[in-house]
């Protein structure tokens, strides 16, 4: 967690680092738009323009904050993925990875997935050259799922959609808690988990059973 400049001491020291991490907590706490130039110097317990010698504005330290968040999104999933067998348990663990991850930082999530992201913060210089390493892996995700699909159809692309639209779906049910016959956030995740599974076993019956092996000589 961050933590305010000590008293006594003229400079915070890792200064950037910590005004990264409190925008991330206000991000969580409060939404974009309680993640203020003032509410971060407040907070750390430094001057306004203490937080302009690291970043440009309000919306470099969002842009910050939204590259650090979806690498450790894409972290979280490759390493979900490891030791994973087939492509159905693949997909099983996307779907579980990417629900839990959205539940434990709503405000990444919300802001991820916002136009305010897409056609502001991701337009500044920089910031998609690092989050560069997302579409290396969704293609391993193609390359693991296509097996998941009957033989001699290559739609893999449009079953990543389907997969990755309907996961985020039920993630945005969690996140906002708007799941209904349910009333915690541990039955939110569960009945996420239901719909996965129950996706999963769709797309493994609609594949049938592997072909069989041609026997041997």
């Amino acid at each position: 967690r961050a933590r305010r400049k000590a008293a006594g001491h003229f400079h915070h020291g890792d200064l950037a680092e910590q005004l990264a991490l409190v925008a991330a907590e206000l991000l969580d706490a409060k939404g974009p738009d309680g993640v203020t130039m003032k509410a971060v110097a407040s907070r750390l317990g430094v001057t306004d323009a203490a937080i302009y010698r690291h970043y440009a504005g309000r919306d470099a330290l969002l842009a910050e904050v939204l590259v650090r968040g979806f690498g450790a999104f894409v972290a979280a999933h490759q390493s979900a993925q490891e030791g994973v067998g087939d492509a159905f348990a693949s997909i099983r663990a996307y779907g579980r990875t990417y629900v839990r991850f959205a539940m434990a930082n709503p405000g990444w999530f919300r802001l991820q997935f916002s136009r305010a992201a897409t056609e502001g913060l991701a337009q500044i210089p920089g910031v998609l050259a690092r989050m560069a390493g997302a579409e290396r892996a969704r293609q391993e995700l193609l390359v693991r799922w296509r097996p998941a699909l009957p033989e001699g159809d290559d739609r893999v692309a449009d079953l990543y959609r389907l997969v990755w639209g309907t996961v985020h779906g039920l993630a945005q049910f969690v996140v906002e808690r708007v799941f209904q016959l349910v009333r915690t956030d541990e039955e939110r995740v569960a009945a996420a988990d239901v719909a996965i599974d129950l996706l999963v076993d769709a797309l493994r019956a609609r594949r049938g059973p592997p072909a069989a092996e041609s026997p041997g000589p």
